[in-house]
């Protein structure tokens, strides 16, 4: 497994709650990490092998390979390139959703049409820029004032 994404994921579970330090949290706030990450920047924060299995979209790598080590210490320097702002923003939103978020996956038309197959990586962008709740509809604003945006409704 690449460093990169073992970093976001131990950098992911710093910022969970404990009762949802476990794979299919994980693989959950992977999915939307990365789903809203890639529509809102354009750019893919680590490199992805989502696959759509029963429970919502699993990364191979890290369902596969990745030990679970909630306190293990990750390595900022594999994260320069991603802003962790916006990860907090994303990881602090799925922190307070009420909602189960294996039935949340579920709603994805990505997760939908590739049932025990692979999401491909561009459907999953296609995926958030569709169902994107932090965009605004008509609203004209893109890059760093979109960035800015989803930051504003999740504080």
């Amino acid at each position: 497994m690449e460093k990169k994404l073992e970093n976001v994921c131990n950098y992911i579970l710093s910022k969970i709650p404990k009762y949802r330090r476990t794979q299919l949290f994980l693989n959950k706030y992977l999915f939307f990490t990365y789903g809203y990450y890639y529509s809102a920047t354009g750019e893919e924060p680590f490199v992805a092998n989502f696959h759509a299995w029963k429970y919502g979209p699993v990364e191979m790598k890290v369902y596969h390979e990745f030990i679970l080590e909630p306190n293990k210490k990750y390595d900022i320097n594999t994260l320069n390139d991603v802003d962790l702002d916006l990860v907090d923003d994303i990881v602090n939103y799925l922190n307070k959703l009420n909602e189960n978020l294996v039935d949340k996956s579920h709603t994805y038309e990505c997760w939908k049409g590739n049932l025990n197959n692979k999401i491909p990586r561009e459907q999953i962008k296609s995926c958030f820029d569709v169902n994107n709740q932090f965009k605004i509809e008509g609203s004209g604003i893109t890059g760093n004032e979109y960035l800015n945006k989803i930051k504003s409704i999740l504080d």
